[in-house]
């Protein structure tokens, strides 16, 4: 199938899928489905496709006022266990919040509403608040649970709203726009603050002095564990997306937060030969590297490149990318593996360039080669790049929406 017919299936399928009500795609439980949301953005920017751009549009919106985001805190908790995207698996992982940072900054390149470049920063802040290390990499995810009960640190009772805003208009206007209940929207009389529409613009001040007195106040509760694995994939792709923050936004302390995370990656992560761990956990590194790793890493590296000029870090993204090329790909088979070649101690499992939660780690090792040919200028790397996509776009048709960010490795590099 040419290109441009996978390309409409795809979309097609997204529409099929995608909810009119609610945005998003799909019935209960509802993930956010970053891939989808970057392929639609991709999408309308290559064709002008504006029903992409509704779909993607109308899904960011619905997600920033659901109570999938913490409105208090900042950030994505993991899915939303119905289809209004209002009540949360309490969860956050880093790789959510980071690709759904890019969705939307993208989203506002596409179509410049505030609260997407909001979103984008208050995510943003959330990641440097709770899973910076204090040497300068990433932790993956924090809990759900809190003193044993899931949510417990996320959820308002309306007496608590009414000792931190005072028991006054203030405090009834807060209730009602975020749904707080004598009863509670939730288990047990408590509340999930969500909202039904953006907060009117002649009161958002006061909205944000009210949420950043509610957070001071929820600072005192036991916080969910943090899990403090730093992995160096999620590190990767943190550290492109905070240079696209950066490029975005001009505030630059997530370029330097994203030097740091990639600094700290190159002392703890690679090993003298240039191969990588695949995280470190109270500074021990352990385990070999995946193709994830390898791929979102030089990634990240090349986005550093660009804004900072630096060409140490194109020079390691090409290192590490000749590593993962001899070590995870088999000629002869014409296959990626996810594990290395060179462990024995794991089987060796092919890797398909399908999507899960992230985009695959095959069309984001192909997208890092391609970059690297055009920042570098090197034709081996345009010419392995071209033939990787063409060999993983084969066969694909039967179940396109597992590919769409290899379709968007497409849609940007056919044309070399």
């Amino acid at each position: 199938m040419a290109l441009n017919d996978l390309i409409r299936s795809a979309r097609d399928s997204l529409v099929a899928l995608f909810d009119p009500t609610n945005g998003g795609f799909g019935r209960a439980p509802k993930f956010p489905s970053a891939p989808f949301l970057l392929f639609l953005a991709d999408l309308n920017r290559a064709t002008g496709d504006d029903t992409a751009l509704k779909m993607l549009t109308f899904t960011l919106k619905k997600m920033r006022l659901g109570g999938i985001y913490d409105h208090v805190g900042g950030g994505f908790h993991r899915y939303a266990v119905d289809e209004r995207w209002r009540v949360p698996h309490f969860e956050k992982m880093l790789y959510d919040q980071a690709t759904l940072i890019m969705a939307y900054l993208k989203g506002y390149m596409l179509n410049p509403i505030p609260l997407f470049k909001e979103t984008a920063i208050e995510t943003g802040e959330y990641i440097l608040d709770q899973l910076k290390s204090p040497e300068g990499g990433f932790y993956s995810a924090q809990d759900a649970d809190s003193e044993g009960i899931e949510g417990k640190f996320y959820l308002w009772t309306l007496h608590e709203i009414k000792a931190c805003l005072g028991d006054d208009e203030e405090a009834m206007e807060f209730s009602r726009l975020f749904h707080v209940e004598e009863a509670g929207n939730y288990e047990g009389g408590q509340n999930i603050l969500f909202l039904d529409a953006p907060i009117p613009e002649g009161r958002s001040g006061k909205i944000k002095e009210s949420l950043s007195r509610l957070k001071a106040f929820r600072a005192k509760r036991p916080h969910p564990t943090t899990d403090k694995k730093i992995i160096t994939s999620w590190n990767g792709l943190l550290i492109d997306t905070f240079v696209r923050l950066y490029s975005v936004t001009g505030i630059k302390k997530y370029l330097e937060a994203a030097k740091r995370a990639a600094s700290y990656i190159r002392e703890r992560h690679i090993k003298d030969d240039g191969r990588l761990f695949r995280r470190t956990c109270e500074g021990e590194p352990k385990y070999e590297g995946v193709l994830d790793d390898y791929a979102n890493l030089a990634l990240g590296l090349i986005s550093l490149f660009k804004v900072t000029k630096d060409p140490s870090y194109l020079e390691l993204a090409s290192t590490i990318s000749e590593i993962a090329l001899h070590g995870f790909w088999d000629e002869r088979l014409g296959t990626f593996y996810y594990s290395p070649k060179w462990d024995a101690s794991l089987p060796l499992m092919v890797e398909p360039p399908s999507d899960s939660a992230t985009p695959s780690p095959v069309s984001l090792f192909i997208r890092a080669i391609l970059e690297l040919y055009r920042y570098s200028g090197k034709e081996e790397w345009k010419g392995r790049g071209k033939e990787l996509l063409h060999h993983s776009l084969k066969g694909i048709e039967k179940m396109v929406l597992g590919y769409t960010d290899l379709l968007r490795v497409a849609m940007e590099f056919e044309v070399l």
